[in-house]
């Protein structure tokens, strides 16, 4: 291949790249931030298309968490909530308290947006008894 792309953290990444690709054969000699990489690896010739998908190559979970964060769930759409928002459960009985507990985590169902932007969420509860809940959408995932 003419251009490798590997990422060694969050923050770093390595690369190699060999004619006919670039212009000269060339590596990182070190770990470099990923801006940096990119502008080295367009100043040898390479494509900025090619360079895109090296990148994205080099670590698919950080481009599906990225397209992810990207687009917003709408109504219809399964959800997870990943945490009980302080407060959520103040001066409720225990029933449903002990209901939203059991929900974190696992697919529900978005119902919409309250104009405050809230997320309103349902489902039903291991007794059978429907929710509703409106919790801020960044706390939520498409499923």
């Amino acid at each position: 291949m003419a251009l490798t792309v590997t990422k060694i953290s969050d923050a770093f990444y390595t690369a190699t790249a060999t004619p006919p690709s670039s212009r000269e054969a060339w590596n990182t000699p070190q770990p470099i931030q990923l801006k940096q990489l990119y502008e080295r690896l367009l100043e040898l010739g390479l494509h900025q298309v090619d360079v895109g998908d090296a990148i994205n190559d080099a670590d698919r979970e950080w481009f599906r968490q990225a397209l992810e964060r990207r687009r917003r769930p709408v109504p219809g759409d399964m959800v997870t909530l990943r945490e009980i928002p302080i407060g959520l459960q103040d001066d409720l009985p225990e029933g449903d308290q002990r209901a939203i507990a059991e929900i974190v985590g696992k697919p529900l169902k978005l119902n919409g947006y309250d104009p405050a932007g809230r997320a309103e969420l349902q489902f039903l509860d291991s007794e059978g008894v429907l929710h509703f809940i409106y919790v801020s959408s960044d706390i939520i995932s498409i499923a």
